[in-house]
């Protein structure tokens, strides 16, 4: 039987002397494996649009569950990617998540669309790394099921005024009273050691300026082509970064390799 669809190549596993294994983001299947028999040998037509972070037309030989390329067609090879090791290691970090989120097939358009829009904007320069590495996963989260109460206060559900703070466990924005309210708060600074909040420390709290609030709400609410058009000043930044990273990990309950990896080449 075969199938056609589009998709983004996420991962891939050399086999044998000429073959891999991809893990392909498709628009209609869901994540789905492919064996790609001969695809790294020089001859193979289908070597250009088959490799990671290539986004191809496929067709695709399916028995049971399994699936192998018959053809494939490029659309986007997305090769500033593999001309900066740093853009690299990001846009691995990027597919990693999307492999996590788009495990149910109606899910995949919504994933798929994110990710293209990710992956040509590092490719491409179009923001600061750190600006676009936070905000997909703020977005992200958000999409699919964490998305953080920003609009009001978590705690008293009154206005947001005076020092407020994010509350990464919540998912939510607390007003200063509330802040004031609630003893048991422990602040995480930036210039702490940056696990230190695992064993010490009872919540994940940052207080936050206007424009990291406003910074929050935007990623959460802007369109997907608009998603990384707006600026922040190196220190805003650095928070909205740091609490967009501890918010999706915390909600996912794991970490990633290719993050560590990513922090590996930027420190």
């Amino acid at each position: 039987m075969l199938e056609t669809t589009k998709g983004i190549v996420i991962r891939e596993v050399a086999v044998g002397e000429k073959d891999k294994l991809l893990t392909v983001l498709t628009h209609d299947l869901g994540v789905i494996t492919v064996s790609a028999k001969g695809i790294r040998s020089v001859k193979n037509p289908n070597i250009s649009s088959a490799q990671l972070f290539c986004y191809s037309n496929f067709v695709l030989y399916k028995k049971g569950d399994f699936y192998w390329l018959r053809e494939s067609d490029l659309i986007e090879s997305f090769y500033g990617l593999r001309s900066d090791i740093e853009k690299y290691a990001l846009a691995a970090y990027i597919c990693s998540i999307a492999e996590d989120f788009a495990c149910v097939e109606e899910d995949t358009p919504i994933v798929e669309r994110l990710v293209l829009n990710t992956l040509y904007s590092i490719a491409n320069e179009l923001a600061e790394r750190k600006l676009i590495k936070a905000s997909f996963e703020m977005r992200v989260a958000a999409v699919f099921g964490f998305m953080p109460d920003l609009f009001e206060c978590s705690s008293c559900m009154g206005e947001l005024n005076g020092r407020t703070v994010f509350d990464v466990m919540n998912g939510g924005v607390m007003c200063e009273k509330c802040r004031q309210r609630s003893a048991a708060a422990v602040y995480l600074i930036r210039d702490d050691s940056p696990d230190s909040y695992e064993s010490l420390e009872p919540v994940i709290r940052f207080e936050i300026t206007s424009d990291v609030l406003a910074a929050l709400r935007y990623v959460v609410t802007a369109k997907g082509e608009r998603l990384f058009s707006f600026k922040l000043e190196e220190s805003s930044l650095d928070l909205f970064s740091e609490i967009c990273e501890k918010y999706l990990l915390h909600h996912l309950g794991r970490g990633f390799a290719t993050l560590d990896f990513y922090k590996s080449m930027i420190e």
